[in-house]
């Protein structure tokens, strides 16, 4: 498994550093203390847990957090408790106090590796942010995504959400099959699709509008050639 860790202490980094040499599971893939160069590589290379540290110049980490569409799981490290609260909008595995402990440390790295173990594989759900929670969405939980303004209106079997995103941006997030862009501004799951009568597929009683750019490709797929 690997991790990163984001800090702008080079001493706070020196300890993590230590604490995780002696975790044959753990791959420490690099350590930044700019967090601008820290949300670059995050957003080109995926990790499994990161270890973040809260107040840093010019980009805090809980705002870091924010950017990023799909954030890793982290353990924040801060020497101010003041922050524990506003943490928890983003479900983080664990919150280290400065200065910690090696057992500290190690109660933090085994509340991550139990989240992992009882996590969606990250090819299977949707994570997205709304309502000032991450929500990760299982696909076959997904009916349909629809653009409304700046925001995606996404009906799930258990209610609906609204990120603020592109279907677009979401679309390149969600594998295909079984989702199906069938308008410019309808996103389906293809699995939930009852019929298509004239111009719309009938979907657990939402009637979707399908145009005439995609609707010979959804006439292919329903006759069983695509």
């Amino acid at each position: 498994m690997t991790c990163l860790i984001i800090d702008d202490e080079p001493l706070a980094i020196k300890i993590l550093e230590k604490y995780l040499q002696d975790q044959p599971d753990w791959e420490l893939v690099n350590t930044f203390t700019d967090p601008m160069a820290g949300l670059h590589f995050l957003r080109k290379q995926k990790i499994d847990l990161l270890f973040l540290d809260i107040n840093m110049p010019d980009l805090s980490g809980l705002h870091l957090l924010r950017t990023l569409p799909d954030p890793p799981l982290t353990v924040l490290t801060t020497a101010y408790p003041e922050y524990a609260v506003e943490s928890y909008e983003f479900e983080v595995a664990d919150y280290l106090l400065k200065p910690f402990s090696l057992p500290r440390f190690l109660q933090a790295l085994q509340k991550a590796e139990s989240r992992m173990q009882t996590q969606p594989a990250a090819d299977n759900f949707l994570a997205v942010r709304a309502d000032r929670k991450l929500h990760r969405l299982p696909h076959e939980d997904i009916l349909v995504l629809q653009a409304f303004g700046d925001y995606v209106k996404i009906n799930t079997r258990e209610g609906n959400l609204a990120p603020k995103a592109t279907l677009s941006e979401l679309e390149q997030r969600l594998p295909t099959p079984p989702f199906m862009r069938v308008h410019r501004a309808w996103i389906v799951n293809r699995n939930y699709v009852e019929y298509l009568e004239g111009n719309q597929v009938m979907i657990q009683q939402t009637a979707v509008p399908v145009s005439k750019a995609y609707r010979e490709e959804v006439v292919r797929w329903l006759e069983g050639h695509g």
